[in-house]
């Protein structure tokens, strides 16, 4: 099993690695990796945007920047909001595995087909759901607090 070690930037937004095995404490592998009894493998995802009206306009916006800097060929429409990147498999933006090592799917669809990648505590307690969404928002306008604490 390979570690990864130092300055993960790299690594985020758009991949997910997935490690044969994880011993011990996951907690500074999650949100970054997760583990499927599988060989090694890293999987670039394209993650969803929400284009709500109070993110920043183009590529003015970093989550447009981040979207650019995943897949260089994306179009930036220069008078659109960027607000929300969102980096999970939530229902309404379920991140794509773009891999062409396996068949084109959802970071959803692959966690549930592989539940035990989010290892036995985490698939128990949530019912096998990844249970957060990363987000990166780019804010023009000021905004709320938001929390769901019972989310």
């Amino acid at each position: 099993m390979e570690e990864v070690r130092g300055d993960v930037s790299d690594v985020l937004p758009v991949h997910v690695a997935v490690m044969e095995e994880v011993r011990g404490d996951v907690s500074d592998v999650l949100p970054v990796h997760v583990a499927v009894m599988e060989e090694v493998r890293v999987f670039p995802l394209t993650c969803a945007v929400q284009n709500y009206a109070w993110g920043k306009i183009g590529l003015d916006s970093e989550v447009a920047k981040l979207v650019v800097g995943g897949d260089p060929l994306v179009v930036i429409e220069m008078d659109k909001p960027y607000a929300e990147l969102w980096m999970g498999s939530h229902p309404k933006g379920d991140a794509q595995i773009k891999d062409n090592r396996i068949a084109q799917t959802t970071l959803g669809q692959w966690i549930a087909h592989y539940p035990a990648c989010l290892g036995s505590k985490v698939k128990d307690a949530f019912q096998g759901q990844l249970p957060f969404l990363f987000k990166v928002l780019s804010v023009n306008t000021a905004l709320s607090i938001q929390a769901h604490p019972n989310k």
